[in-house]
């Protein structure tokens, strides 16, 4: 009697272990056809914020023509609206978003440029007339660039300006910026 007790109590244990067993070895399944799908899919972030009347969007593979136009803004007004007073603000945060293969020469150039600034009290805006996109990650700004010494005007001419842009793990960052020929676009 009791070898029956024992019995059926071993058999009821052996079948709840092969259940578990057998929920275990389906969640691990699960979990890797999970791990796989979202490895392999594409996810994409949409990004409106309230300046913006596109929908902007960037995805694992790439950014949008819109996502393109408003960083370019975001950088072209931190290198090229310059006061001696944000020119340190300015620098930390174009470096910020700076890919480091770019990283050691831009910090040169803007060193350089905000000791001339702060130094002669220049005074630099550029309005963007245009932005045009040129290929997957660069873009061509062009517009006007006034230059105050102290309170008197310098100049105000047309500027244009290419910025290339990196793209890894949902960060841009900044490639290359340098001016080009305003008529050229290029």
């Amino acid at each position: 009697m009791e070898k029956e007790k024992s019995l059926l109590s071993l058999n009821l244990i052996l079948k709840q272990r092969n259940i578990l067993a057998a929920t275990c070895a389906l969640l691990i399944v699960s979990n890797t056809i999970l791990a796989v799908v979202s490895l392999f899919s594409t996810r994409e972030m949409v990004l409106i914020p309230n300046a913006l009347d596109k929908e902007t969007a960037i995805s694992n593979k790439k950014m949008s023509p819109a996502y393109l136009e408003a960083i370019t803004r975001d950088v072209v007004g931190l290198m090229l609206n310059i006061t001696p007073s944000n020119t340190d603000y300015a620098i930390r945060s174009v470096l910020k978003i700076t890919h480091p293969s770019f990283y050691g020469q831009l910090k040169h150039e803007l060193n350089k440029n905000a000791e001339d600034v702060i130094k002669r009290r220049i005074t630099t805006f550029y309005f963007p007339q245009s932005i045009q996109v040129t290929g997957d990650a660069s873009v061509v700004v062009t517009g006007k660039l006034s230059t105050y010494l102290g309170k008197e005007m310098m100049g105000e001419e047309e500027k244009s300006y290419s910025i290339t842009y990196s793209y890894e793990g949902f960060r841009p960052s900044v490639m290359d910026f340098h001016e080009v020929d305003p008529k050229s676009k290029e």
